[in-house]
């Protein structure tokens, strides 16, 4: 037990003992530690803790006393379980105090703690367990971010605020309470939470919903649940917007299918949905995000409902409504070449992004210009036809015919074993 006498004139010797019992604690790997009064915990070095394993604190504590138990831990691999249950006047776990404290795996809090500050707990690989006082209002941004091992999470009743990216790569965890007086979700507070099976939501919750496990809010829909074992899904009637991401890695899915409400799809939606087979783009739908079907490897054409007044689809491949901008090819479509339309006069950028299979492709002269990065999107490419001269030519390619008539230029990747031989001094 170590103790502290409440008074400011015995601060350094009250110091000197806490050291001389922290130290006397190294033996028996465990360590706690009372107080009266806030303030000495600044004073001592780090080393003091060094084979600690478990640390216990009773008493009084600050901010920066939070603080400093998060460097003891990411000091020394050593520390496992921190308890300060038993402490007061302790409101908020400030901002990156736990960061990168990747042994420690128990963490036990008191009541009266209001906020979880941004980042205080990102990167506690190993962290299993923790408490959320039922006193907590705010879980900020990147709170828990890449805690990989955190399995269940109980959201007290009185909270309010979730932000951005709060539970972002959290694999362990299967499912979500989202509580009655949460009215504020930030962007990709549960993306990559790869295990993640079902969002529930509190019914008198005025702003968010459930469907089938799926995350709503309003006539959006918000995160579908990456852990779902289903293959085949649904969105409800009334929808009228897909959230930037929402689908993203839901690797199991193969048919999504749209109500005509939908009339926007956010940037990445789909992004990665690997067995992804078909998508039908409903009559209203008037905005698709960048890279919304992005890494669909098994996607081999994107439809559109007739009469849309915004996109058409051209074997599968999505433009806008005349056909002068090219917005989408297909990952998963299998042709080896491909003939971009004359009437296109712009390609959106990554419309190529994640198409393996292309080996030849031709670009009319109505196309205009090219993004700087246009050819990084093709992985497997061997001939460029042109009908104007590339102002940007690819990595490996050269010049190999150019037909004055039809002013048509060609351009080759160089032979197997010179591209071999160019990729070894790169590589």
């Amino acid at each position: 037990m170590i103790e502290q006498e409440n008074t400011n004139s015995q601060m350094t010797e009250d110091t000197q003992n806490l050291k001389k019992a922290a130290t006397s604690d190294k033996k028996s790997q465990k360590c706690e530690i009372q107080l009266q009064e806030v303030g000495p915990l600044s004073l001592l070095v780090e080393d003091e803790f060094e084979n600690v394993e478990e640390l216990r604190v009773r008493g009084a504590i600050s901010g920066s006393d939070v603080e400093f138990f998060g460097s003891v831990a990411r000091t020394y691999s050593t520390m496992r379980v921190l308890d300060i249950s038993q402490t007061e006047g302790l409101k908020e776990i400030p901002r990156r105090a736990f960061i990168d404290c990747d042994h420690l795996s128990t963490i036990v809090l008191p009541e009266g703690i209001i906020k979880f500050g941004e980042s205080s707990f990102e990167n506690c690989e190993a962290l299993v367990s923790i408490n959320f006082p039922f006193s907590l209002l705010s879980i900020g941004v990147k709170a828990f971010a890449h805690c990989s091992r955190l399995s269940a999470i109980q959201l007290p009743d009185n909270l309010e605020y979730i932000g951005a990216k709060a539970f972002r790569d959290c694999d362990s965890i299967s499912s979500i309470f989202v509580p009655a007086k949460v009215s504020d979700i930030g962007a990709f507070a549960f993306t990559y939470a790869m295990h993640l099976r079902i969002f529930e939501v509190d019914k008198s919750n005025e702003k968010y919903r459930s469907e089938d496990g799926v995350l709503f809010s309003g006539t959006v829909l918000l995160q579908y649940p990456q852990g779902s074992e289903e293959h085949k899904y649904k969105i409800p009637n009334g929808v009228t917007k897909i959230s930037e991401r929402a689908f993203v890695h839901c690797s199991l899915l193969e048919t999504v299918k749209m109500p005509e409400s939908v009339m926007e799809i956010g940037n990445e939606a789909f992004y990665f949905c690997s067995n992804l087979q078909s998508i039908e783009l409903p009559i209203n739908v008037s905005r698709i995000g960048v890279d919304a079907f992005l890494k669909c490897q098994s996607l081999q054409r994107i439809d559109i409902v007739n009469f849309n007044n915004y996109f058409d689809s051209v074997d599968g491949v999505v433009y806008d409504e005349n056909c002068k901008r090219l917005i989408i090819y297909p990952d998963g479509k299998e042709d080896d070449e491909f003939n971009i339309p004359d009437t296109v006069g712009s390609i959106a950028p990554n419309a190529f992004g994640g198409n393996e299979f292309l080996k030849k492709i031709t670009i009319p002269a109505s196309v205009s210009s090219l993004d700087n990065y246009f050819f990084d999107q093709f992985k497997n490419l061997e001939e460029i036809y042109s009908y104007k001269a590339l102002t940007i030519v690819p990595f490996g390619f050269t010049l190999k015919s150019e037909d004055k008539g039809t002013h048509l230029t060609i351009y080759k990747r160089s032979s197997t074993s010179i591209w071999q031989k160019i990729k070894k001094v790169f590589e």
